[in-house]
């Protein structure tokens, strides 16, 4: 339930959960089953549970509002020609679940077995899409969907019982259709069981949206609200907090005792009996550690900082879905589905089934290994492998271990990138050339969208650490875009391949003018400025301690008796697949975990 500041200050709960996103409103619900435990949830945002703009298929009035997403700017990039790029989280229960355009996948088997061989025992597949199973609740497609939309399969692999109502969207555009057959053309075929650990290949991607009420599905309504008349589940919004609360035991470990928190310009602490689990996610977690004194010393010094763990691994190595895309004008008459909803913030009511159609569209993805999409992969391997050796000396082990996996990766093809087909003209800024003014560009234009390299597995690493002491800092965000040159071959490949995508039929078919980047950009080194000019941010934990890890396989802070981190910035690999899938199976195995 919600609660008020004087129903929790100053009182003692079992589990205190910093973070009431999709990890940690995961994480509270699977703890809270047991009744003799009390659970409290300490959100910074609101809690946004009734709120139309959440509810509503869209995240044009919610994606960059500071009410509902957090809005941290990198420092400027000196790769991306010195920009400084904005990364959008959710901010309220749900995170950033509450406001992404409803696209649910799951990673290949592959990535999520790669965990467990970083040492990470029972972090595998097997284990996971049980996980996945109990709590999604996939809703077939009805036998009029189906008749519209003959490319849906290969979702054996969805669970049906869970409360993560996932449908696929009635509005199948004909636009998805003509981008399968030129991918198809392109010689690669359906993805074997894009649910099921084999996502290589075109598939149809399942939405987080329940059509019994005609509303979002996510954590807040599929997590939180079936468990919110639970007397141990409480859940504070607004809490901003500051640190854990610690005290160092006679063996040199560090406790948690509370954690102090602001809840409208009020500091308060409340005190834990068993564990403190930080779900801040990928960004803020290190900032509660490292003002929790629990960081790397150098960083803590700096700011009068008392050391309570010298952890160097805090704030380093995390990875970042990057990505880039070729814009096209479509030929006259070639029909666009409206995505409004995506895009508008005035619509506040959700549309009965009939309208369905318009307001939901169905989302396919791309899912490529390297060899499928470039010629030359064999060289950039071969590179690749170069390079990284003659620097090999100066890398952590726990970096060594990490690009021996994604090198592993690229030479058994497995997947690498991600290429999306939607409406409108990303992510430069020339618009179509017959614009009317009554027709928004979205709806008479296609952008063939990469989300790359290695779906986002970035060999260069980003690094977040505080830059004051004060809670209200946001943290310093460095991705180190770029960084390795591997980088940007690869997104060089990516848009080859798209224009070659365009160039095959059907899809040359309804292709008037290449508005971005144009004809005119054709060597390697255009394409490399382009994407320098119109790169996007799409939206390390769990390794040894030796190995510049922060937590181990129960997800507890080494140093620390009690403190976890339980969040994608514990994944020490990223993976080939949007995340919300994962955050909540992250929040649903630590419980077990916990409790075991």
């Amino acid at each position: 339930m919600l609660v008020t500041i004087e129903q929790v200050a100053g009182k003692t709960f079992h589990y205190v959960i910093v973070g009431g996103g999709a990890a940690g409103i995961a994480l509270a619900a699977k703890l809270s089953e047991d009744a003799s435990k009390t659970v409290l949830v300490l959100e910074a945002g609101h809690d946004n549970l009734n709120d139309p703009a959440v509810l509503r298929p869209s995240h044009g009035d919610t994606f960059g509002n500071d009410k509902y997403a957090w809005n941290l700017q990198t420092v400027p990039q000196p790769h991306t020609n010195n920009r400084a790029h904005i990364w959008t989280r959710g901010k309220g229960i749900g995170g950033s679940t509450a406001i992404n355009i409803l696209a649910y996948s799951k990673p290949p088997a592959y990535d999520v077995d790669a965990f467990e061989r970083l040492g990470n025992p029972g972090f595998n597949w097997k284990n996971l899409q049980t996980i996945f199973n109990k709590f999604e609740g996939y809703v077939p497609p009805t036998d009029t969907t189906l008749a519209k939309s003959p490319l849906i399969g290969g979702l054996e692999g969805l669970g049906t019982e869970g409360s993560l109502k996932l449908t696929i969207a009635p509005g199948m555009s004909h636009l998805q259709a003509i981008a399968r057959e030129a991918v198809i053309n392109n010689g690669i075929p359906h993805a074997a069981s894009p649910y099921a650990g084999e996502t290589r290949g075109f598939s149809v991607v399942a939405t987080s949206w329940d059509t019994s009420s005609m509303t979002r599905s996510y954590g807040g309504s599929a997590f939180y609200k079936p468990n919110s008349n639970r007397p141990n589940l409480l859940v504070l919004a607004r809490a901003h907090v500051h640190r854990v609360v610690t005290k160092k035991l006679e063996n040199g470990d560090v406790t948690a005792t509370g954690v102090e928190f602001n809840h409208e310009g009020k500091n308060s602490v409340v005190h834990v009996g068993k564990d403190v689990v930080v779900c801040a996610g990928t960004l803020l977690s290190p900032k509660v550690l490292e003002l929790s004194g629990i960081g790397d010393k150098k960083v803590l010094d700096k700011f009068g900082i008392p050391v309570k763990v010298d952890l160097p691994g805090v704030g380093a190595n995390a990875q970042e879905h990057i990505g880039s895309g070729i814009s096209f004008e479509l030929k006259d008459g070639v029909a666009q589905a409206d995505l409004k909803l995506f895009r508008d913030g005035t619509e506040t009511t959700p549309k009965p089934a009939q309208d369905t159609p318009q307001e939901m569209p169905m989302f396919s993805f791309t899912m490529a290994s390297l060899d499928q999409f470039s010629s030359r992969s064999a060289e950039i391997i071969k590179t690749a492998k170069e390079t990284i050796k003659s620097r090999w000396d100066s890398y952590s082990p726990g970096l060594q271990k990490q690009y021996e996996l994604q090198l592993e990766r690229l030479e058994q093809k497995q997947v690498v990138v991600e290429m999306v087909f939607h409406p409108g003209v990303s992510p430069a800024s020339n618009a179509p050339s017959t614009a009317f003014p009554h027709v928004p560009v979205i709806d008479y234009s296609l952008t063939m969208f990469v989300d790359a390299p290695s779906a986002g597995k970035q060999y260069a690493s980003l690094t977040q650490h505080i830059t004051s002491a004060d809670p209200a800092v946001p943290p310093e965000v460095d991705p180190h875009y770029f960084e390795e040159d591997l980088d940007l071959q690869l997104m060089v490949e990516d848009l080859r391949f798209l224009r070659k995508l365009a160039a095959t039929s059907p899809l040359k078919d309804i292709m008037a003018d290449e508005l971005n980047p144009g004809v005119e950009t054709q060597s390697d080194e255009e394409l490399r400025n382009f994407i320098k000019s119109y790169l996007v941010t799409t939206w390390r934990g769990m390794l040894p301690r030796e190995q510049s890890g922060v937590v181990d396989s129960k997800f507890k802070v080494y140093g620390t008796t009690n403190i976890r981190v339980a969040d994608l910035s514990v994944l020490p690999l990223q993976v080939a697949s949007h995340t919300q899938s994962v955050a909540y199976a992250i929040g649903t195995y630590a419980a077990g975990v916990i409790v075991a």
